[in-house]
């Protein structure tokens, strides 16, 4: 499937390029950002630029979806969402996002997030989306629960010890995402 962008209507959902580089070193350094991410980390602008080649070639091999979250008036990246794991069937996928701490907060990640789960569910017609979140990340919690996850494993369940898993299915959000993505 070919790469498609995302609008919604305060935000650009768009392929990573080469110039998103800068953004890219300071989302997987900084310490706000990956408090409860357990990554490897960029020593050089580079190791951003490579990151950003390895994801491009992601795409193009149908492996996950990528986009810069963009502003629909500003071109540079505020953050990232992906759709990657898959499972062999393409029925399920997990999500992941990231956003600078300076637009945490004013609802563009839910608004990002909502765009990226009608696309799972009804241009890769998954029926499935996955997400692992810290176990003190509440507010990634938060914005799972209000976009209609619901908790289907913790660490009793055999996760990490610090790690939430949580769960949406395709019939569970059709009627919620429709009412309320912007």
């Amino acid at each position: 499937m070919e790469f498609q962008k995302i609008e919604t209507s305060q935000l650009v959902l768009r392929r990573p390029e080469d110039a998103d580089s800068q953004e890219f070193y300071f989302l997987r350094t900084d310490e706000r950002v990956n408090q409860f991410v357990t990554r490897e980390r960029p020593v050089a602008l580079s190791d951003a630029s490579a990151f950003i080649r390895n994801i491009n070639m992601g795409i193009e091999e149908g492996k996950c979806f990528y986009w810069c979250i963009c502003l629909a008036n500003k071109p540079r990246a505020i953050g990232t969402i992906c759709l990657w794991n898959m499972s062999s069937d393409r029925k399920v996928a997990e999500v992941g996002y990231e956003l600078r701490p300076d637009f945490q907060g004013r609802g563009f990640m839910s608004e990002a997030l909502q765009a990226v789960l009608l696309f799972g569910f009804h241009v890769l017609e998954l029926d499935t989306i996955l997400a692992i979140t810290h176990v003190s990340n509440y507010a990634s919690a938060r914005l799972l629960e209000r976009t209609g996850f619901h908790l289907n494993q913790s660490p009793k369940d055999g996760l990490n010890p610090d790690e939430l898993g949580y769960q949406v299915s395709r019939k569970r959000t059709d009627k919620n995402l429709r009412e309320n993505c912007p």
